[in-house]
């Protein structure tokens, strides 16, 4: 067959003109596609290199952590992607890698802690808990330094994790937890007037408010009453603390309140007599005196019922607890003189004769008659004569020394001539030549002088007589 030419081909089987052109088209077709793929390759290369954000990261690495590559903090941390990639290891997709409440830009430029631990510290609070709810330090777990980790103390404790003494008693926060289990919110946790510290100082127990057990609170005794809260009985008078204070209101850093020689308790407990009073009958003794010297009654103040308080019969050298010191028969309180045996003593002083009684009698030398009597009718000296030369006479008898007892004493003056006597007259009354004295124990002392020329009296002759008469 001829073609346009005028060849001659050779006429092809049926079919096979078809295959061939589907076969170039298929090469055809691939050839196109690896043209475009290879013009595509080589027109992509230099974009996947590219970083247009400038974050670190090229397109293709912000493809595969799924930034963006147009943003250079995709995350708004305050980090680029690149830092958190490939310096941080945070995530460049989460603002908060560790999901402690604070972003990772803040962990790393302002507070230093780590943007993939939530708690950097370790102390059992979030980073953002303790920045933004405690303000205490996330990179130290004990942020006061008080031996309580801040988690503890914020938890557990309920104390301030920012400061070491959270109650101001003078005590770490540690200190009351672990070694005193006291209340370290509470700066007295007994509350007995003292500071937690100040116990510790002292030596008392900070969980009892009375470490001593006397009835006084522990700072009663430090800062009102200067007692040892630590002993019981501060002054050792066998008395606690508290009754003295509270009971007895005696002094309880003094055994002998009243110093009257007797210690308070004895006074309480054995005498009964008041431990805030020296003398409590107002005998004029202590009661220690009365006690152990003199073995009186110190609630009586007349132990022996004689009239007499023990203290006047002390002062008078009579016994208080003998109604009749002396043993004359008179109590003491009745006693002139308690101790012993009363003297009246008659004294002639002096004796002058004014006028001759004889001649024969030797002037002023008289012969003294006395007679003494009580007011009860005793006589204990009758008509008692004795020569009375220059100097003293006296005139010594013992008497009852009852105080309310009067004597009358009756005193004549004589001539001394042995063949007569002849009576002086000594009394400056006319009706009396000798004289009459009534004498009272109480007085002690009686002097006089008597001249029998005062009279008008001329039967006898006249005298002076000047006399004592006291007791003894």
């Amino acid at each position: 067959m001829a073609n346009s030419n005028g060849d001659i081909k050779r006429p092809e089987k049926a079919g096979t003109s078809s295959s061939k052109r589907k076969l170039w088209i298929i090469i055809a077709v691939v050839a196109a596609a690896v043209a475009i793929i290879a013009g595509l390759l080589l027109t992509q290369t230099p974009l996947l290199s590219a970083d247009p954000d400038g974050d670190g990261l090229t397109n293709d690495l912000e493809r595969q952590y799924g930034t963006d590559p147009n943003n250079p903090d995709t995350d708004n941390d305050g980090l680029k992607d690149g830092e958190e990639v490939n310096t941080y290891g945070t995530s460049p997709v989460d603002y908060d890698t560790d999901g402690d409440g604070i972003g990772d830009g803040a962990e790393v430029n302002d507070y230093k802690t780590d943007p993939k631990n939530i708690d950097s510290d370790g102390d059992g609070l979030k980073d953002g808990e303790e920045i933004q709810s405690y303000n205490t330090n996330p990179l130290d777990q004990d942020t006061d330094k008080d031996g309580l980790g801040d988690k503890e103390e914020v938890i557990q404790y309920g104390t301030d994790p920012k400061k070491s003494d959270t109650d101001n008693d003078g005590l770490s926060d540690k200190d009351e937890v672990i070694t005193y289990h006291s209340d370290p919110k509470r700066e007295d946790t007994d509350n007995d007037g003292l500071k937690d510290g100040e116990e510790i100082a002292l030596g008392t127990y900070l969980m009892s408010p009375d470490t001593d057990g006397d009835g006084l609170r522990d700072g009663e005794e430090v800062k009102s009453y200067g007692t040892d809260p630590k002993d019981i009985d501060s002054d050792d008078d066998g008395l606690k603390d508290g009754e003295e204070v509270q009971s007895y209101h005696t002094n309880p850093l003094d055994k002998d309140t009243d110093n009257d020689g007797l210690n308070d308790r004895e006074e309480i407990m054995q005498h009964n007599t008041d431990p805030r009073k020296a003398d409590t009958d107002n005998d004029g003794l202590k009661d220690g005196l009365e006690v152990y010297k003199y073995n009186s009654n110190p609630r009586k103040a007349d132990t022996d019922n004689d009239g007499l308080k023990d203290g006047e019969e002390v002062r008078l050298g009579a016994s208080p607890t003998n109604p009749d010191t002396d043993g004359d028969g008179t109590i003491d309180g009745n006693d002139a003189n308690p101790t012993r045996d009363l003297k009246l003593v008659v004294r002639i002083d002096d004796f002058t004769e004014l006028d001759y009684a004889d001649p024969f009698s030797d002037p002023g030398e008289p012969v003294i008659e006395v007679t003494i009597e009580d007011d009860l009718g005793n006589v204990y000296l009758s008509n008692c004569m004795i020569y009375y030369y220059k100097g003293e006479y006296y005139v010594i008898v013992n008497v009852p020394d009852d105080k309310d007892r009067t004597f009358k004493i009756t005193i004549f003056a004589l001539d001394a001539d042995l063949l007569d006597y002849d009576y002086y007259d000594v009394h400056p009354s006319p009706d009396a030549i000798g004289v009459k004295i009534y004498f009272k124990l109480t007085e002690r002392s009686y002097s006089s002088t008597f001249d029998g020329s005062k009279d008008t009296d001329t039967k006898y002759p006249n005298a002076i007589l000047k006399l004592t008469i006291y007791t003894s």
